[in-house]
This record gives structure tokens, C-alpha cells and sequence, in this order.
């Protein structure tokens, strides 16, 4: 997240080209920061609307001073505008901790409160709000949640989970060569994700209380949808791990003997 700089000069234009901020026109991860007043465009910001991403309030910042008779002084420009994008994007990453740079950066750009003078100023075309970003992730993330079922395999001897047919409360079992249960695996608001049979949706994959029982975690259903212990996804090598998002030491394993979970 950068200043575009305060010339009121067009950053699209080769012979204004400056970096980081045209960094914007090839990567998706920078954000540039051109200012406004009272949500309008401030002519000697610098701008471009391939090159610069967003506004931001930029007049009259209240900032540190080194003299320690006057620990404040006002001052103006896009430096003191990118901070106010620097703290959007730390707020909904605070409130969404799993949200990627992608969900929060476009959060921030579809929330401005347009205006006609940033239109062809910056990509966004208008100034930052916190509260509407913040709703837009939520939207990002709840589009992105998946109704899709999926069997889970075991790479170590490619068997599937599965749980035993002698009662739902008790013991999760890896066993067999072919499919035979499926689970849905939906994402969650934070990142992490639920995982359920497809066949019994009130009950999740669990940990039992998150307890130990001879050195190992013993892996359960809870029938307690409130309560329901999550799971992250961690990518590992042709694959996934199930890692406990309570017990974050705890992944689903299993015992080669007996193909206990």
C-alpha cells in the first residue's frame, strides 16, 4: 500500500511512470493511494486510472513531530492518505483473520463512495469506507462458501474416511479401497471449515472434547452444531491436511492396525 505522490501529475503516462506506485498496472497486490477532500478529487495528487487504485482523505492529518514542544503538526498529501488504507485493510483482516489479499483488496475497491471528480482518477473511482468494506467482504466470503460434497482419501494407503455403521457418537474409521461416505466441506465466514457426513448433516467431524487418550487425539462426531470444532485446510504435497482449527497440534491421522482415525 503506497502514496502515488503529489504533482498532479497523470501516473498512466510513461514520462510519470513512478514505482512502487505503477507497480499497480502489473500486479494485483499493491494498492496506490491517491487523495480527496470531502470524498472529492484533490487536483495536486497525483492519479491514473490504470496506475493509481483508490482515494483517501488527505487534508490537514494531525502527524508525530520530532520537536517535543509541539508533539503534532498538520500536513497534507497522499502520504497521509495510504495510512488510511493501511488501517482499512488491517480492520477487515482483523474481523475475517483467514480473508485473502484478494477478498480484502476487492472489498475495499467495490465499497467507495464514488464521485464524479475521482472517476478517471483511479481504478475504484472514489473514496475509501470502512463500513462498506467491511460488508462487502462479508459478501465476498458467504459467495464463496461451497455446497459441494467430496470423499476423503487417505494418500498414505489411499483408502477413504469413513465412520462405523454401529453408531453416529462414536469412533471415525479411514477403511476401504473405494468410495463409500461422503462429506460436505463448507468454508466458514473466519477460513476455516466444517466438515460433515452427507448423509447425517447434524453432526460434524470433531475432536471429542479436544482430548487425549493414550497420546493420541480421539477423532468423534459432535452433535452440537455451536460447538462444531473446525478445520483448516493446509496444503501439503498432493494434497490436503485436515488440521484441527481448535487444537491447532491436532491433524487427522490414523492408526495403520486397525484404520482407526
Amino acid at each position: 500500500i503506497c502514496s502515488a505522490g503529489n504533482d498532479g501529475q497523470n501516473r498512466d503516462l510513461e514520462e510519470y511512470t513512478e514505482y512502487p506506485c505503477c507497480y499497480t498496472k502489473d500486479y494485483n497486490n499493491v494498492i496506490s493511494v491517491t487523495g480527496s477532500r470531502n470524498k472529492k478529487a484533490t487536483m495536486w495528487c497525483d492519479y491514473g486510472k490504470k496506475s493509481v487504485t483508490i482515494a483517501a482523505p488527505c487534508m490537514d492529518m494531525l502527524m508525530p513531530s520530532s520537536d517535543p514542544n509541539n508533539p503534532y503538526y498538520a500536513n497534507s498529501g497522499t502520504s497521509e492518505a495510504s495510512p488510511f488504507v493501511a488501517g482499512v485493510f488491517a480492520l477487515l483482516k482483523s474481523y475475517f483473520p483467514n480473508a485473502t489479499s484478494d477478498q480484502i483488496k476487492k472489498a475495499i475497491v467495490d465499497s467507495v463512495d464514488k464521485d464524479q471528480t475521482l472517476e478517471n482518477r483511479c481504478q475504484a473511482g472514489g473514496t475509501i469506507n470502512a463500513e462498506k468494506a467491511l460488508i462487502r467482504l462479508e459478501e465476498i466470503i458467504d459467495a464463496e462458501l461451497t455446497d459441494d460434497y467430496y470423499y476423503i482419501k487417505n494418500l498414505g494407503n489411499n483408502s477413504y474416511l469413513t465412520y462405523s455403521d454401529a453408531g453416529i457418537y462414536g469412533d471415525v474409521y479411514v477403511k476401504g479401497r473405494t468410495p463409500e461416505k461422503k462429506w460436505k466441506v463448507e468454508r466458514t465466514k473466519d477460513g476455516s471449515y466444517a466438515i460433515f457426513p452427507a448423509d447425517n448433516m447434524s453432526v460434524s467431524l470433531d475432536i471429542w472434547n479436544a482430548y487425549m487418550e493414550n497420546d493420541t487425539p480421539v477423532w468423534q462426531y459432535n452433535y452440537n452444531e455451536d460447538e462444531c470444532q473446525n478445520w483448516y485446510l493446509k496444503d501439503c504435497e498432493n494434497g490436503y491436511q485436515l488440521q484441527s482449527a481448535v487444537k491447532k497440534d491436532f491433524s487427522l491421522t490414523y492408526n495403520s492396525e486397525d484404520y482407526k482415525a
